[in-house]
């Protein structure tokens, strides 16, 4: 039952960067290729941004989390509900390397210094505004890190801190995807 859940954030998790992405590319007139891999890269930089904002005012917080990925998911949705029937290659492309990342996600086991400063480093961006002067408690705290900003967003009540390491996979995945539309769909387009 873990599992089933775990999967399901996880593609709720891709769909709603997937949602910002294309959110942030049609709002800077870059909506000439339709390559989700793009649009998940601008979607890892716009929910990375809007943490840093809100870290600023109030901790990210899991209801702020759920806030976030619902609000990601419907953008999704509203983007692509046309393309939604898998009509488009692209989306087939991203189910399947979905599932194969996941498998690696299953059998991978966290950075080396997650429990150092990776975890203790999110847990506080989660618990707590901006905070000064913390350098002097560990030596990871002296220098903020945007991966960590993006990961505090896998947060969730029901999941707590369980896909916490996913941030980088993320950036795999769609670089993943990016590479695959060059190698398969546009190779047939010439």
């Amino acid at each position: 039952m873990k599992l089933l859940i775990f999967i399901l954030f996880y593609i709720l998790f891709t769909f709603s960067i997937v949602g910002y992405g294309t959110l942030l590319r049609k709002f800077v007139g870059q909506n000439n290729t339709n390559c989700i891999g793009y649009s998940g890269i601008y979607g890892i930089f716009f929910i990375t941004f809007i943490s840093y904002f809100i870290n600023y005012f109030i901790p990210i917080s899991g209801l702020i989390n759920i806030f976030i990925h619902f609000f990601g998911f419907v953008l999704f949705f509203y983007f692509y509900k046309k393309k939604f029937l898998f009509t488009n290659n692209e989306l087939v492309i991203l189910f399947i390397v979905i599932l194969f990342s996941f498998l690696f996600i299953l059998s991978a086991k966290p950075h080396d210094d997650f429990s150092y400063y990776h975890f203790p480093y999110i847990n506080m961006l989660n618990n707590d505004s901006l905070q000064i002067g913390i350098g002097n408690f560990n030596h990871g705290f002296r220098t903020h890190s945007s991966i960590f900003y993006f990961s505090s967003t896998f947060y969730l009540p029901i999941i707590n801190y369980e896909l916490i390491h996913l941030g980088s996979a993320f950036f795999l995945i769609f670089t993943n995807l990016i590479l695959l539309k060059k190698l398969i769909i546009d190779k047939n387009n010439y």
